[in-house]
């Protein structure tokens, strides 16, 4: 089963923003490890480290949570 993840759940997870990661980073595991092929939209990949940028301000810490975040999810074409 391939599903999307929205970008907020990416944010949520990295930013550990609350009250939403609890919820975010479980649904994400469990996708995870039920071998589901995670996907987000390649538009996503540029939203995502400019929030990210701009929340650490820093384009250095931007570029590392960014790398952590796509090691589970593959940024796809929509399509």
């Amino acid at each position: 089963m391939k599903i999307l993840i929205d970008t907020n759940v990416i944010l949520d997870i990295v930013q550990k923003r609350e009250p939403f990661f609890t919820d975010s980073y479980q649904a994400l595991r469990k996708a995870i490890e039920a071998d589901t092929e995670c996907l987000i939209s390649a538009s996503a990949v540029t939203d995502i480290f400019y929030m990210l940028r701009k929340a650490f301000q820093s384009v250095q810490k931007a570029k590392e949570r960014s790398r952590l975040a796509f090691t589970a999810i593959r940024p796809r074409p929509c399509g």
